[in-house]
């Protein structure tokens, strides 16, 4: 299944749902290709990985070098509804240390909205 990707945008941050596989290619283009839309307009972005089946180290890399460009442009990416098997890739590679990750899209939605 190829990565499909939901945009919806609120006041003052984008909301980016994601289905499918998270792998390099096509699918890691197009999430890079959401996030630098999204990141151009908002300063603040929540990713849900709830619907990702799978997920590769170019797909590990596209989060990893998104979290540094949100940092390097005085943003802030949230990732919520990350799968148990996605968040042990991230804590094996120790991603999870600088990855803000939220149990839920409401409680990164939350989140995001008191850091305004």
């Amino acid at each position: 299944m190829k990565l499909k990707v939901e945009v919806r945008t609120d006041e003052g941050f984008a909301l980016i749902r994601c289905t499918g596989q998270l792998i390099f290619g096509e699918e890691s283009d197009v999430l890079c290709g959401s996030l630098e839309k999204a990141f151009s307009r908002f300063r603040k972005c929540v990713l849900n990985l709830g619907g990702v089946e799978q997920i590769d180290a170019g797909g590990l890399g596209i989060l990893a070098g998104w979290c540094r460009n949100a940092q390097a442009l005085n943003s802030q990416l949230l990732l919520a509804n990350v799968p148990a098997e996605i968040a042990e890739m991230l804590r094996l590679t120790r991603l999870s240390d600088v990855l803000e990750m939220h149990e839920s899209e409401e409680a990164a939605i939350h989140a995001c909205c008191q850091a305004a």
